[in-house]
């Protein structure tokens, strides 16, 4: 955002004004001055008061116009950009920090940016990228097998193929969206949950309801219909975490962020 006082040569504006007439004295102080090519008198000029609250109210304006072009034209953005709690950043994405997407391959840096624009501008995954920032979490697009995780730990994330579509990694505040994962999208509003309710472990219950917001999400921003009933899709979901724990009061995690886990 370029400051008030940018505009201005950087410097702060000078108030304007009336020079003293040295020819009139003090105690008659004609309230014209000389013209002295027509002997004629000049116009009076302005105050110096009113000069100086003209000046103050250009500058508000310039401010709020300012306010105004560092919003999007569709809207208020609905990530703080200083959400992180490191002071203004670069704001893109519609709110996103620039530095939140550290994928390295340009093209699908450039992919997982126009997902996260989309997500940015939904209600509720607008909620879960703000959250996701302000712990500090940054995403890429990369392989999670590569990511030095517990090869049982890969296994129980792969989806039926064996494929790992997406890891949450709290420890090392990152999310890895795998660039073949189906489902692209849903997946990273799926990671995002995961990321937002961290600090209380993995619950079949956690994975289930990443898996219907995901795709109440994906639908909204892309318009795919969903696979099935929230209730099916949640379902299918937890079977495949047999070994985690039924619970870990993710749905009071969601209501604490204005979530939740089923719409109705």
């Amino acid at each position: 955002m370029i400051s008030p006082s940018a505009l201005v040569g950087g410097q702060q504006p000078k108030l304007l004004g009336v020079s003293p007439n040295v020819n009139s004295p003090a105690k008659t102080a004609s309230p014209f001055q000389l013209d002295t090519t027509t002997n004629t008198p000049a116009a009076t000029p302005a105050p110096a008061k009113l000069q100086a609250d003209t000046v103050v109210g250009a500058l508000a304006s310039i401010a709020q116009v300012l306010t105004l072009l560092a919003t999007k034209t569709t809207g208020t953005p609905l990530i703080n950009a200083n959400a992180a709690g490191s002071g203004p950043a670069l704001l893109t994405n519609g709110g996103v920090p620039s530095t939140f997407n550290t994928t390295t391959d340009p093209s699908q840096k450039t992919r997982l940016d126009g997902t996260l624009a989309k997500v940015a501008n939904d209600p509720e995954g607008s909620v879960l990228l703000q959250k996701a920032i302000a712990k500090g979490y940054t995403i890429e697009v990369g392989d999670p097998n590569a990511a030095g995780v517990a090869q049982a730990d890969l296994d129980e994330e792969a989806d039926a193929g064996g494929q790992v579509n997406g890891l949450t990694l709290p420890d090392k505040k990152k999310i890895i969206i795998n660039p073949n994962a189906p489902d692209f999208d849903k997946t990273v509003v799926h990671e995002l949950v995961h990321a937002a309710s961290d600090g209380d472990g993995n619950s079949q219950q956690e994975e289930g309801f990443a898996d219907v917001i995901g795709f109440r999400v994906y639908n909204r921003i892309d318009g795919v219909a969903p696979p099935g009933s929230e209730q099916s899709i949640f379902n299918a979901k937890i079977q495949s975490y047999p070994n985690l724990q039924a619970t870990n009061g993710i749905l009071d995690t969601l209501a604490q962020l204005g979530l939740k886990g089923f719409s109705a």
